[in-house]
């Protein structure tokens, strides 16, 4: 079967949205736990046996629920006036958040020992293990870049419900 030009629009819009639903529900989830329980968060990054972590706690444990809670909002702003496509500047943060986090995570699990590490995640990622958590990270930063791809590519793409019920590809 031959894919057609609407085909591919399809498949790429429902791609985007599918990871943008993904990303903006795990991020709100960390973002709510993580601000609500800010205390917990900072005792936990204190117990993270590497050094920055320990004094930089207080800090972190209030900026990384507000980073998450911005990411959020901004995956559902299209543009706005003067700052210009912030949708497209949130999925390349949050492309480049969940590569930080895999790389952190797979730093500490190559210097530590799982006994060493406490889990500092927050949201549903408590209940994973660190490779777990290690592979979803990678795949959201993967899908997140992907996504960010789609949305540079197609910026302006529409699909059009016609009156004789056809979808057509309108592009700008």
């Amino acid at each position: 079967m031959k894919k057609t030009a609407l085909h591919n629009a399809l498949h790429s819009k429902v791609t985007y949205w599918i990871v943008l639903s993904l990303t903006a529900a795990l991020l709100a989830g960390t973002a709510i736990d993580k601000g609500l329980n800010h205390h917990i968060f900072a005792i936990q990054l204190k117990l993270v046996p590497f050094a920055p972590f320990k004094w930089a706690a207080p800090v972190l444990s209030k900026a990384v629920p507000a980073i998450h809670a911005l990411l959020v909002i901004g995956l559902f702003i299209e543009r706005l006036p003067r700052i210009g496509a912030v949708r497209q500047r949130a999925i390349r943060a949050a492309t480049g958040l969940f590569s930080v986090y895999a790389l952190y995570i797979t730093g500490m699990l190559i210097a530590y020992t799982k006994a060493e590490l406490p889990c500092t995640c927050g949201g549903i990622h408590t209940a994973f293990g660190w490779w777990l958590q290690l592979l979803i990270n990678v795949i959201l930063a993967s899908g997140c870049y992907q996504a960010w791809r789609i949305g540079r590519r197609r910026p302006h793409t529409t699909l059009v419900h016609a009156p004789n019920h056809s979808i057509h590809l309108l592009t700008n």
